[in-house]
């Protein structure tokens, strides 16, 4: 028990974190520091179980790779006799070490796996210390998520996006341009900011009552879920409002998926009150623009579709182009805060 201080440290470190991508990564760096593996890593998979993200604890560090991402045969065997087992760990032997690989994370859109290679086989006690790890680590992961979810729809809340925005509008454009193809043979080398209202949602409140209220907003989530990829994020933004950052290969793509999401949306009879419309406002996401720039922007073009016949979509950049709106001069760099 001479190392139980030192442990205990580890999970009170473990705990005090208020970010699953820090938490990831002071898990890996807990586990390294206690085993010494030769390969450890975090692999996320999407629903068709295509490696989307995979995080390499390396020289001290962690390194985090979102494409290109080829998993060792070995590793991809093991994950797959997992997922068709009933445990929450695999382990196997192969020529390059033993592979132990564990269910980090499973959610609708993805699921996370630690993947622990080591030239000796783990005894039984470090084992035990690593399920251990993992486990805290989920129990913890489920609290945080909590406090990141709109309780409603399911969809990440405000809070979530004002906490990520930086973070994710950092992260897309240290991305590679060359993603590789998807099952719709599109590379995804643009990213967009969008905006999306929903038309007259006081009326249903008044008219149906604030349960059917709930309902429509519960079954818009569900069509923004089944709208855009795995990889793209979704947030309720407050009351009627969601924001979404998607990517598309180009702007003719873009329109194309959020032309079907209106028109999906305007088709759909919502059970209770018929007939609801959305209206959307997108701009391109420029890595040189501010995030809080670009939401500005995407936030004008909205109220332009809402100002203009409802049930439509606005580009920013159209609004330009006609002298609707302008770019602002001041980008990064170019402010003296103090």
């Amino acid at each position: 028990m001479q190392n139980a201080p030192r442990l205990l440290d580890k999970i009170v470190g473990l705990t005090s974190l208020r970010d699953v991508e820090l938490l990831e990564f002071s898990l890996l760096k807990t586990i390294h520091g206690h085993l010494y593996p030769s390969k450890l890593s975090l692999v996320k998979l999407n629903r068709r179980s295509i490696p989307i993200m995979q995080t390499d604890f390396v020289s001290g560090h962690c390194e985090v790779r979102y494409n290109n991402i080829q998993l060792q045969q070995e590793v991809s065997q093991a994950i797959e006799n997992l997922e068709n087992s009933n445990s929450q760990s695999y382990n196997s032997q192969s020529d390059f070490g033993h592979i132990n690989i564990y269910l980090l994370q499973q959610t609708n859109r993805s699921r996370t796996y630690l993947v622990v290679i080591s030239e000796q086989a783990i005894s039984k006690l470090d084992a035990y210390l690593v399920s251990g790890f993992v486990q805290v680590h989920k129990n913890f992961c489920e609290l945080l998520l909590e406090s990141q979810t709109d309780e409603l729809t399911g969809l990440a809340n405000r809070k979530t996006f004002e906490e990520n925005i930086s973070k994710i509008h950092e992260m897309v454009f240290h991305r590679d341009n060359s993603y590789p193809q998807d099952q719709r043979g599109e590379t995804g080398n643009l990213h967009w900011l969008v905006m999306i209202d929903v038309d007259h949602f006081k009326r249903v409140n008044d008219n149906f009552g604030h349960l059917y209220g709930d309902e429509v907003l519960i079954l818009i989530a569900q069509l923004l879920k089944e709208s855009f990829r795995d990889d793209d994020y979704v947030f309720r933004f407050g009351g009627e409002e969601f924001v979404a950052i998607v990517r598309t290969p180009d702007r003719e793509s873009c329109e194309q998926m959020l032309e079907r999401l209106r028109t999906t949306v305007a088709n759909k009879d919502f059970p209770g009150v018929g007939k609801i419309t959305i209206s959307i406002g997108a701009t391109e996401m420029k890595p040189r623009t501010f995030h809080i720039t670009l939401l500005d922007y995407a936030d004008q073009a909205l109220y332009h579709s809402k100002g203009n016949g409802r049930n439509r979509i606005t580009f920013f950049e159209d609004m330009v182009r006609d002298g609707q709106a302008k770019f602002e001069d001041v980008q990064p760099g170019e402010i003296d805060l103090f």
